[in-house]
Order: C-alpha cells, then structure tokens, then sequence
C-alpha cells in the first residue's frame, strides 16, 4: 500500500515537471493557451487511464477463463478417475 502511495506521488511529481517543462517551451502565458493546454492534458490523461484499465480487465477476464478452463478440466478428470475406480 505504501509503495503504491508513493509511487502515485511519484507519477503526480513527474506530471507537474513535464507540465512545467511544456508550458516553459512553448511559452504559454496567456489564460486561454494555459486553460486549452490543461483540458488537453487532463483528457489525455484520462484517455492513458480508461486504456489502462481496459487492457487490464481484459487481461483479467482472460485469466479468469484460463482458470475455469483448467477447473473444468480437473473436475473432469476427477471424475474419470471415481468412474473407472467404481467400475
């Protein structure tokens, strides 16, 4: 918990200097260019975010399927195994 808290520390520090560093090169100093700049940035960011989140839950649905996979096949044999033991 802890590693992660200061790893989103971390990611907001290195943010704000690349932000810094943007608006630094590009010389932005009027309200409109800072404004349009930080929407841009923050749908950017929550674009980085939903993707993120999508390829996880995929990758989560993929793995839960592999398990239910390798369940069923247990079971099965599971059961092959009572059958002929019974037999």
């Amino acid at each position: 918990m802890l590693t992660k808290l200061i790893m989103y520390i971390a990611a907001f520090f290195g943010i704000m200097t690349g932000l810094d560093w943007l608006y630094k090169s590009l010389d932005i100093q009027s309200p409109s260019q800072v404004w349009a700049m930080t929407f841009v940035t923050i749908l950017l960011i929550i674009l980085i975010a939903m993707t993120y989140c999508v390829f996880r839950q995929e990758n989560l649905v993929k793995r839960i399927h592999d398990c239910a996979m390798a369940k069923s096949k247990l079971e099965r044999a599971i059961l092959k195994k009572r059958l002929s033991s019974k037999g």
